[in-house]
């Protein structure tokens, strides 16, 4: 079965609207971090971002797995391809790794001259 192009924009409006949503709801949320402790170190800082991520992720990550998953059964289903079901995997530790490792380079980017990063 080929994806129609009206399919692939609604399917992709979909995903861009999760998306919007989690950045949306992550800056609301680091906001909030700051505003509660201006003074938190940089340290404290990076392990609120991590945090803020991983709940996000966890959040808005499943719903665009689902998405997916929900698009990839239909074509299945049209194509009458005998194939498992999509299935969404859990975090891994690689996904926390590159979790920890972005919210470093952030704290970074924010804190320039802070050797405790």
């Amino acid at each position: 079965m080929l994806l129609r192009s009206s399919e692939l924009d609604a399917y992709s409006a979909e995903l861009n609207a999760v998306c919007d949503e989690a950045a949306r709801v992550a800056m609301e949320a680091y906001d909030a971090m700051r505003a509660a402790d201006p003074g938190a170190s940089v340290a404290d800082v990076r392990e609120g971002i991590i945090g803020i991520v991983e709940s996000v992720v966890g959040s808005y990550g499943d719903a665009a797995g689902e998405l997916a998953a929900e698009r990839y059964d239909e074509m299945a289903a049209d194509s009458g391809a005998s194939v498992p079901d999509a299935s969404i995997s859990e975090e891994d530790d690689a996904m926390s790794e590159a979790i920890d490792r972005r919210a470093r380079y952030i704290v970074g980017a924010l804190v320039p001259d802070r050797e405790d990063i």
